[in-house]
């Protein structure tokens, strides 16, 4: 808790003096009524994501092969990571909180105006638009779960596929690495938080994997799940920085033709 408290406080003074200048303030572009361009360059991104494209692959192989079960039952044997099942369990759980405070940290930290409303209103906005993001995400895999039905490793129940923890965590994820583009701080930084807040989601998923309640393809098919719907919702309703969409309509020739240029 008090590690967690400081990563907070650290990640908050990073926005301390920090001001837009051409763009608007992270949260203030945030709607529920997103243009249709936005919405379309954020799909095309989200699924052409390697981080979409790679773990959605690797659930394919794993799902068609024996890998699945071989990965499993040595991974629930060995425990190689976290010394035994009950430990993996209580350690996914800390990781998947860890992965939620470095989202909400760097939201936190992100600079979003000026004044105290308008800050205020900007991070209203903003946090909403990640929680339906990251809510979406979780929401999905609960669905796919009581569809798909797939027998845990263990046995406890028929929710297996998709991984819940993996698809939050990847989710949260996605949410650290958009906030952080917006922090006043050294490139080197940003790529130090972007890369822990993915290698906490891929502990997580493995975490899940020692304690025996999934298999290596409902963790790749969580971890695909949460960036694709991440990174759609959130780039849809909030946007992203560096990402100007420039949308106009221009009537030729009784056609009306809608231009979109992208900067990233």
């Amino acid at each position: 808790m008090r590690a967690g408290i400081t990563l907070v406080l650290v990640l908050a003074g990073l926005a301390m003096g920090c001001r837009s200048t051409a763009e608007p303030p992270w949260g203030a572009c945030a709607t529920l009524r997103p243009p249709n361009a936005r919405v379309r360059c954020a799909f095309l991104d989200a699924v052409t994501d390697p981080q979409t494209v790679v773990p959605a692959a690797a659930a394919l192989v794993f799902g068609l092969t024996d890998w699945d079960d071989e990965v499993s039952d040595w991974a629930r044997r060995e425990t190689p990571v976290f010394g035994s099942t009950s430990g993996a369990k209580t350690g996914g759980e800390i990781l998947l909180g860890a992965s939620a405070g470095l989202a909400l940290g760097t939201a936190l930290a992100t600079p979003s105006g000026c004044c105290g409303a308008e800050i205020r209103r900007n991070k209203l906005k903003g946090f909403g638009a990640e929680t339906l993001a990251v809510g979406g995400a979780a929401g999905l895999a609960f669905l796919g779960k009581y569809t798909i039905g797939r027998e845990r490793p263990n046995g406890t129940d028929d929710l297996s596929f998709p991984s819940g923890h993996a698809t939050t965590a990847s989710a949260l994820s996605v949410m650290t690495w958009r906030n952080s583009d917006w922090l006043c701080t050294t490139p080197k930084a940003k790529t130090a938080l972007k890369a822990t807040a993915t290698g906490v989601a891929l502990l997580t998923g493995w975490s899940r994997v020692e304690a025996g309640a999934h298999f290596p393809s409902d963790i790749f098919a969580g971890h695909a799940l949460g960036n694709l719907t991440g990174r759609f919702v959130h780039d849809s309703l909030l946007g992203r920085r560096g990402w100007q969409l420039r949308t106009g309509w221009r009537r030729d020739r009784g056609t009306i033709t809608l231009g979109v240029s992208r900067e990233l």
